[in-house]
């Protein structure tokens, strides 16, 4: 809670770092967890602290920049992908289970959707958020790895919880093994000049890659290899092919060392890195897929249009499908996926402009080539894990990168008026230097 109250000290200077908290939510959470039942059998508590603090922050932003505000397309697509998700609540198979998932995402979504995307509208919000997201997600990554006990696939909690009436002692691993990938992501793309915090950066990328190791979550592991090798070229505009096939050897190696790790190393009864545990994750989840998509091709013109409706998977396909876009598809239909592949066509517009408009200006470049790896390690994992409910951050980054290819245009329009400028100083000197030389 003290990190929550200094964020919000912090953040009446600079509103972006409430976004930091945003990105560490669920690891700021998970690890109190560990600490106290109180927090065990409060668990929203974090969560509700970190909403009145970006709360807080974007309503003093909006007021002291005089109510300006602007939405732009990837936000409305958003908005109404949501939207549309809970209408459906009125043609869907499975109400219970709607009421059940969907019902307590509606704070996440007007967070994630509503109140944090107004401080993205400041110019220094994203790169505030950055730093803000690295200096409580490393320290915090740091305890994950030395002063908490480690139970199965997840921290050891205070207390045990009760799921599906099994007793579990462990934290949900996913959610822990995302956060350390965030911020492992952050870390080794957005690289300070001075030499001893790049060092720290690149232990921080380690020590969060073992976070994940531990966490036995196969996705992250290799979602957050992948968006490394692709996002640190481009973060540092690396142009020659040595310095791409060095990294991409790189990480060749660690996936090989991790994949022998995971198969030889004894886990505590839990390997998921086997040829086994593979076939029959990818068995299950697509014959989960299959069976939601027939039923709604299927349907009638109304279902192909509109879906069969949120949270049907859990009737169609007994729980829901693991993949968000066949999710989409066969929820909320033509209508729905129509406004998914809208926003992420936008997406990566943008993110050509950005990186074009920032060619010339590296920390801005860094910032962004961030952000975007934050949006791809979210894409890949919504392939394999998580429902509509459970993914409004992936929307967050979608649109904080929309906000930010406008700020790009800003800083690159600023850059072009200075160098006339300074074009036109120096035509009006080179008259007068001849004259005296005369």
């Amino acid at each position: 809670m003290v990190v929550i109250l200094s964020t919000l000290m912090l953040s009446f200077k600079r509103p972006g770092v409430t976004l930091g908290l945003v990105i560490v939510m669920f690891g700021l959470e998970q690890f109190l967890q560990t600490r106290s039942v109180f927090f065990l059998n409060r668990s929203n508590i974090v969560n509700i602290g970190v909403g009145g603090v970006v709360g807080l922050a974007s309503v003093r932003w909006f007021l002291k920049n005089q109510r300006k505000f602007s939405i732009e397309s990837v936000q409305i697509a958003s908005i109404l992908l949501i939207v549309f998700s809970f209408a459906s609540q009125f043609w869907t198979l499975a109400p219970k289970e709607f009421n059940q998932y969907y019902g307590k995402a509606i704070p996440y979504f007007a967070l994630y959707l509503l109140v944090a995307p107004v401080i993205t509208l400041d110019k220094k919000g994203v790169r505030n958020g950055i730093k803000s997201a690295l200096c409580v997600g490393i320290p915090l990554v740091i305890l994950f790895v030395f002063l908490v006990d480690w139970e199965g696939r997840g921290i050891r909690l205070a207390a045990p919880t009760v799921s599906n009436g099994v007793k579990k002692w462990y934290s949900p691993p996913l959610a822990l093994s995302s956060m350390a990938a965030y911020v492992g992501i952050l870390a080794v793309i957005v690289v300070p000049k001075q030499r001893i915090f790049q060092v720290l950066n690149f232990v921080a990328f380690a020590l969060a890659f073992y976070v994940a190791y531990r966490t036995q979550s196969r996705g992250q592991l290799l979602a957050m290899g992948f968006v490394t090798l692709v996002c640190y070229p481009l973060a540092n505009q690396a142009s020659n092919l040595k310095g791409l096939f060095a990294t991409l050897a790189g990480f060749i190696v660690l996936a090989a060392v991790t994949y022998f790790a995971f198969s030889q190393l004894n886990l505590g009864g839990v390997n998921r890195w086997n040829e086994e545990s593979f076939q029959k994750s990818f068995d299950g989840r697509g014959h989960m897929i299959e069976r939601l998509f027939l039923a709604w091709s299927s349907g009638g013109a109304g279902v192909l249009l509109c879906g069969l409706g949120s949270a049907s998977s859990f009737k169609v396909s007994g729980f829901y499908v693991h993949n968000l876009p066949a999710e989409i598809l066969g929820e909320l239909g033509l209508v729905g996926i129509s406004l998914f592949l809208f926003i992420y066509g936008q997406v990566v517009i943008k993110s050509m402009n950005i990186f074009r408009k920032l060619e010339h200006y590296p920390d801005s470049r860094r910032e962004a080539v961030a952000l975007v790896g934050l949006f791809m390690f979210s894409s890949i994992i919504s392939l394999k894990q998580g429902s509509l409910f459970s993914w409004p951050h992936l929307f967050f980054f979608a649109i904080t990168i929309s906000q930010m290819e406008r700020h790009s245009r800003q800083i690159a329009s600023q850059g072009n008026m200075l160098k006339q400028m300074l074009y036109m100083q120096s035509a009006q000197m080179v008259p007068s230097e001849a004259v005296h030389s005369r």
